[in-house]
C-alpha cells in the first residue's frame, strides 16, 4: 500500500553525512510503534462495530472514494441516525457546511463556510474530499475497466 512505498523510499534515501542519515533511521524506527498503535486502535474500532446498529451504514459509507473506517465510524458516531434531519440542509446546517452570505440590494457575495457545527465530521468529511481532487484510478480486474 501507500505506506510500503513510502517505508521503501524512505529506505533508499541516502544523506553524505552520517548524523543526518542516523536522524533519519532514528525517526522511521520512532514512527514504527505510532504505526502498530494505529492498527490496533483500527482493530478495536472494527470488533467494537459487531455490536453497533450503525455498523451496516459505516459499512456502506467506506464504499465512497476517500471514506474509510475513522471517517465512515466518525460520521456516524457523530451524527447518529441521519433520518433525524428533514432534509439536506438540515444536516448541511448541523455539520457547519453552509457557506455565509452578504447582501446589500441587488448584490450578494458568497462567503466562507461557517465555523459552527460539528467541527470532528466538519474535519474528516473535508481530509475525504481531497481524493476528489484527482480522476479515480482503476485497477486491473475492476467491473469498469474499458475492454482493449
Amino acid at each position: 500500500m501507500a505506506a510500503t512505498n513510502y517505508l521503501k523510499w524512505l529506505d533508499g534515501l541516502s544523506f553524505s553525512e552520517r548524523s543526518q542519515q542516523a536522524v533519519l533511521q532514528e525517526l522511521v524506527l520512532a514512527e514504527s510503534p505510532c504505526r502498530e498503535r494505529v492498527a490496533r486502535l483500527e482493530k478495536a474500532i472494527e470488533d467494537d462495530l459487531l455490536d453497533w446498529p450503525l455498523a451496516p451504514v459505516v459499512e456502506r459509507l467506506q464504499a465512497l472514494r476517500g471514506v474509510q473506517l475513522i471517517c465512515a465510524a466518525t460520521f456516524m458516531a457523530e451524527i447518529g441516525d441521519v433520518r433525524r434531519f428533514a432534509n439536506p440542509r438540515q444536516l448541511m446546517a448541523y455539520l457547519g457546511l453552509v457557506p455565509s452570505e452578504r447582501s446589500t440590494g441587488d448584490a450578494v457575495r458568497p462567503g466562507r463556510h461557517h465555523q459552527t457545527g460539528n467541527a470532528r465530521v466538519r474535519r474528516v468529511l473535508a481530509e475525504s474530499a481531497w481524493t476528489y481532487l484527482y480522476p479515480a484510478k482503476l485497477a486491473k480486474g475492476n467491473y469498469f475497466e474499458s475492454p482493449t
